[in-house]
C-alpha cells in the first residue's frame, strides 16, 4: 500500500513579506540572515514562473521568425504555465536553498494541498483563491492583475475574473431588513455582515441605506456626524466579533482619517436649545449681540452649512 500511495506537497499561503521564517535556536546573526532571505515555497514558485515566462517568450519568438521564413511551425509547443497547485508534480523542492527545481523522476504520484486559510483573513483568503485559479503569477502584484489593471485586493482580483459574486447578495439582505428593523438592529445587521462575510465596498454598501443606518441619529447631530458616530458603532461591533479592520483596507483608512475616540460628537441642536432657552435672561446689549449670531444659525440649519462666529469683550457687563 505504501508504494501505491500519494506523496503529498503541502504549500503555504501568505501574503507579501508575511512568510514563516524558520531557523534553529540560539541562532547567530548570519543564521537569521540566511533564513531571512530564504524564500518560501510560494516566493519559489513566483521565480519558477519568471523562467517560464522567458522560456515562452523565447518560444514565441522563434515562432515569428520562423513564420517570417515561411517555414513550419507546428512542430513547436508554447510551454504551458504552472498552477501552484499543480507545481509539486513538475518540481521537487529543496528546502536547504528555497527552492523548486525541475524534476527528474517521480517514484510516486504526486498530491499538492494548499494550505486552508481562515476566510477572516480576507486577503490572504483570497490569494489562495487566486492560486488555484491563475496560471503563471510572478508576483503578488502580477497575481492581482486583470487584464492589465491591477487591483488593490486580492478579493477584487477574484471579483473581476468571476471566482467570487459581488455585494448583490448583502445587498438584497440589508434591503429585506430595510422595513421591519430599527436602525440599531440594522447597524447590527450591518456589523455582522461585515464580520462574518465578505463585503466588497462596504463603503458604498453603507451610502447605499444610509438613511436608515443614521435615521435616529439625525435627532441629535447634523448628518455628517451622525455617519461618523454610526460608522463607530458600526466598527466597534464588528471588532467585537473578532474580525479585523485590515480586512477592509478602504474602510480602514476611512476609520483612521474620522477617528474611533470621541463618539459622542459635540451636539449643535443641543447646545443651541440651551442657548435658546437661556436668552430670556438677557439685557438689552446682551441681545444686541447675540440675535445677530441666532439669525445666522437659523439660517445655517435650513442650509446645513457651516459657519465660525467670533464675538470679543469684556465679560460680566451690566
Amino acid at each position: 500500500m505504501y508504494r501505491l500511495s500519494h506523496s503529498v506537497d503541502r504549500l503555504p499561503v501568505h501574503l507579501e513579506n508575511e512568510q514563516t521564517i524558520y531557523m534553529g535556536e540560539n541562532p547567530d546573526e548570519k543564521e537569521m540572515d540566511n533564513a531571512k532571505n530564504k524564500d518560501s515555497k510560494l516566493m519559489a514558485f513566483f521565480k519558477v514562473n519568471e523562467e517560464r515566462e522567458k522560456e515562452i517568450d523565447k518560444v514565441k519568438a522563434m515562432i515569428e521568425e520562423l513564420k517570417a521564413e515561411g517555414k513550419p511551425i507546428n512542430h513547436i509547443k508554447i510551454p504551458d504555465k504552472f498552477l501552484y497547485n499543480k507545481i509539486g508534480i513538475t518540481h521537487v523542492w529543496d528546502g536547504k536553498i528555497g527552492k523548486w527545481n525541475l524534476r527528474k523522476k517521480t517514484t510516486k504520484p504526486k498530491l499538492c494541498r494548499l494550505y486552508n486559510v481562515n476566510p477572516k483573513r480576507t486577503n490572504c483568503f483570497y490569494l489562495r483563491r487566486l492560486l488555484m485559479a491563475v496560471s503563471g503569477p510572478t508576483s503578488f502584484e502580477n497575481i492581482r492583475t486583470v487584464n492589465g489593471k491591477i487591483y488593490e485586493s486580492n478579493r477584487e482580483a477574484c471579483v473581476a475574473l468571476g471566482l467570487v459574486l459581488n455585494d448583490k447578495l448583502y445587498e438584497d439582505t440589508l434591503f429585506e431588513a430595510l422595513n421591519h428593523t430599527s436602525s440599531n438592529q440594522f447597524r447590527y445587521l450591518f456589523a455582522r455582515l461585515l464580520a462574518h462575510c465578505d463585503l466588497g465596498d462596504p463603503l458604498e454598501l453603507f451610502d447605499r441605506f444610509e438613511d436608515h443606518l443614521i435615521s435616529d441619529f439625525l435627532k441629535k447631530w447634523q448628518k455628517d456626524d451622525a455617519k461618523k458616530v454610526a460608522w463607530r458603532k458600526i466598527v466597534k461591533s464588528m471588532l467585537n466579533q473578532d474580525k479585523q479592520l485590515s480586512d477592509y483596507p478602504q474602510l480602514e483608512a476611512y476609520m483612521q482619517e474620522i477617528g474611533f475616540e470621541n463618539e459622542e460628537t459635540i451636539d449643535l441642536k443641543v447646545l443651541l436649545s440651551d442657548a435658546l432657552g437661556e436668552y430670556g435672561t438677557m439685557n438689552k446689549e446682551q441681545k444686541a449681540i447675540v440675535d445677530p449670531i441666532v439669525e445666522k444659525l437659523k439660517s445655517l440649519t435650513q442650509k446645513a452649512e457651516k459657519s465660525c462666529t467670533f464675538a470679543d469683550g469684556p465679560g460680566n457687563l451690566p
